[in-house]
Parts: C-alpha cells; structure tokens; sequence
C-alpha cells in the first residue's frame, strides 16, 4: 500500500513538492494527476513521456487499440486496421521529418496491436 506519498522535485531552480492522496480507490488518478502536473512545470515532452509510458504499461499481445485511446511508440512496426477495412504493417512517424498520413506512414489508421515477431524470440 502506498501511503502518504509526496513527490519533490526540481525545475529551473524551483523547487516543487506535491502531495498525493492515498488512502482511496482514486489513487491511479491521483498519482496521474501529479504526473501531469510534474511534465507541465518541468516543461517535459509530453509525446515523449507518455509514448514511453504508454510502452512500459503490460497489455495483451493480440488487442486491438484505437489511435484515439493509446498509440505505439514511434518507428515500431505493429498490425494496423484502416479505414477500409484492411490489415497492415504500419508504424507511427517522426511528422516533422517525413510525409505522413495523421502520424502514421499509411492512410487511414484506425486501430493497431502490438506485432510481436516470433523470429526475434
């Protein structure tokens, strides 16, 4: 059990201290909502973080996700459902370096899986 949490940290020679309430169901969204507060004052990437959050998290190998909810890091290829109803290999893309489709390298994305490629096992 997490109790009493406080969290200290330092940007741009300010020092800041949140506390986290810990002693309800809420402690999820709580602890979210000091993440959140850490990557504004801190003035963090926030495509970075959550991208890299996002990958830390355990899910299942064969579920689907909507680009709406949850997307894949960058330049990691994954099975994607278009518009049209086609499945594909796709992979996100860095939108500032190379002609994109919303962020990804084909048109009309709507859900991706992680593909978990057995030959690299």
């Amino acid at each position: 059990m997490i109790d009493n949490l406080t969290i200290n940290f330092e940007s741009n020679g300010i020092t800041h201290t949140l506390s986290v309430p810990t002693r309800d169901e809420n402690l999820p969204y709580n602890l979210a909502t000091a993440f959140a507060e850490i990557i504004k004052q801190s003035d963090a990437n926030i495509e970075m973080v959550i991208s890299n959050f996002m990958s830390k998290l355990p899910h299942e190998s064969n579920s689907w996700y909507s680009v709406n909810y949850r997307l894949p890091p960058r330049d990691v290829e994954v099975i994607v459902l278009d518009d049209e109803g086609k499945i594909s290999f796709a992979h996100r893309v860095d939108t500032t370096k190379t002609k994109h489709y919303s962020g990804w390298n084909i048109p009309g994305v709507l859900y991706w899986m992680p593909f978990n490629n057995p030959l690299e096992f």
